[in-house]
This record gives C-alpha cells, sequence and structure tokens, in this order.
C-alpha cells in the first residue's frame, strides 16, 4: 500500500513556493506547459528534469535538457538526493522532510 501522505516538500527560491512530495508520483520541472512544477528560469528547459519519491528518498532523473543537470558532478543519472538542494538555472529547490504530526 502506498501512502498519499506528504513526508517531504519541495520549496522553491526565490518564488517562495512549496510542493507536497508523495511517494510514487513523480513530478516533472521545467517552464513548459506540460510541467508540474514550472520555473521562469531562462536556463532551464520547457521539460528539464523529473523529482520523485521512491521508497522514502527522493529521486533525481534529467530529462535529457540541452544544458544537462548536474548532481554532484555527475550528469544525466538518475540518482537519489542527499545534498537537500539543488538548482535549475538561478532557482534554488530544496528539499526536507516535514514534521510528523
Amino acid at each position: 500500500v502506498v501512502s498519499t501522505q506528504s513526508t517531504w516538500a519541495l520549496d522553491i527560491t526565490p518564488s517562495d513556493s512549496t510542493y507536497n512530495l508523495i511517494e510514487g508520483k513523480e513530478l516533472l520541472l521545467g517552464k513548459g506547459d506540460k510541467c508540474d512544477i514550472k520555473t521562469p528560469d531562462p536556463l532551464a528547459d520547457a521539460e528539464q528534469c523529473y523529482v520523485r519519491v521512491i521508497n522514502g528518498e527522493i529521486w533525481f532523473t534529467d530529462n535529457y535538457s540541452s544544458n544537462g543537470s548536474y548532481i554532484r558532478s555527475k550528469p544525466n543519472v538518475p540518482m537519489p538526493l542527499y545534498d537537500n538542494a539543488f538548482w535549475l538555472g538561478y532557482t534554488k529547490f530544496s528539499i526536507r522532510q516535514k514534521n510528523k504530526g
């Protein structure tokens, strides 16, 4: 049984937006109309990358973007995010665990 309760949040700076990350749900990030989370950042592609929660870990996957996405100096490789933050151009995406009530 997959929980629909969100234990993770994705905070976006400078827009001061927050999105809940739910186990098993994939979110597309970029500046295009198909994106779940849109950024107006001029350096982001229309469909830059995916973020998802798998077994309680946050996973990042580049979507073959033109500039690539680098996590710990590795391009375009699906990997868990342990650093709690990543950047798309000038936009910072911070991941935090929400308080369990």
